[in-house]
């Protein structure tokens, strides 16, 4: 069993993707890509941790950011079983070509002794983000971040979040602008239901992902298609991946609808690269 946790942490450092003729329909967009055209190669793969090495029996939901040009941080929760008070977040760096010890990142708090749970690492204008929650269940939740200066190597304490502002639940945000940051997020206390948090310069603002088929979503993962088209791809109840699209930056979101994709209530992640391509 620990080796199976240990391989959660497998870590794809990079991917060179090449295609031809791939046509891209905004309101279809995932499922006009056509598989047979996109060829990907691992360029090189190695554990965090290896299996043997790894300092807790349990290791899940890991995250991982680039902090520098060539160097990469990941964070995962760790303990002796889910849920149990001794789960902390953990973390590593990468540099020189060669992964680094593990840490614990996250201590006890004094004021919530329960679990660490969902990290989530993020880069942004020189200092390094991490979000992630506490509480006995994903329904009562406390949503915590802390910052670090350098990289990963020091932290600053923990502090909770801002009334009604949970973060990014599971996956990164989405930088739009240097004025506009959309957070991927999402609740579990009142049925699942998916959001998305709009941060810019003058304020902050909670756009709800409508769900009238109650396909039950959560952990949305955001794709940009260029401008303010920003898609939403959501783990759901339903047994498929759900979607929505922003035509305006995130101020509002369509109805959420299934996708051909399936999804077995299992957290997904998505990004898009430089060249326009979107990885899921």
């Amino acid at each position: 069993m620990q080796a199976l946790l240990s391989v959660s942490l497998l870590l794809i450092i990079s991917l060179q993707a090449s295609a031809a003729g791939l046509t891209s329909n905004l309101a279809r967009g995932v499922e006009e890509v056509k598989l047979e055209e996109v060829r990907l190669t691992v360029a090189k793969s190695s554990f965090i941790v290896p299996p043997d090495e790894m300092p807790t029996p349990l290791s899940h939901a890991a995250t991982l950011v680039e902090t520098v040009p060539g160097e990469l941080m990941a964070a995962w929760y760790g303990g002796s079983r889910q849920g149990a008070q001794d789960v902390r977040i953990w973390g590593a760096n990468y540099r020189d070509d060669q992964w680094y010890a593990p840490r614990q990142l996250t201590e006890l708090l004094p004021d919530n002794t329960d679990a660490h749970w969902d990290p989530v690492l993020f880069s942004q204008d020189g200092l390094l983000h991490l979000y992630f929650r506490v509480g006995k269940s994903p329904r009562l939740w406390q949503d915590y971040h802390q910052i670090s200066p350098d990289h990963g190597y020091s932290w600053t304490s923990a502090q909770p979040q801002f009334q009604d502002f949970h973060g990014p639940i599971r996956n990164q945000p989405l930088v739009l602008s240097e004025e506009r940051t959309l957070y991927p997020s999402s609740t579990e206390y009142n049925g699942w239901q998916a959001h998305i948090e709009v941060q810019d310069r003058r304020n902050m603002i909670r756009a709800v992902i409508p769900d009238p088929l109650h396909l039950g979503a959560i952990q949305p993962a955001l794709l940009h298609h260029g401008d303010c088209v920003v898609q939403a791809l959501c783990r759901t109840r339903s047994g498929i991946i759900a979607q929505s699209y922003s035509q305006d930056c995130g101020d509002s979101w369509s109805e959420l609808e299934a996708t051909s994709l399936p999804n077995p209530s299992a957290a997904i992640g998505a990004t898009t690269l430089r060249n326009g391509l979107h990885l899921l």
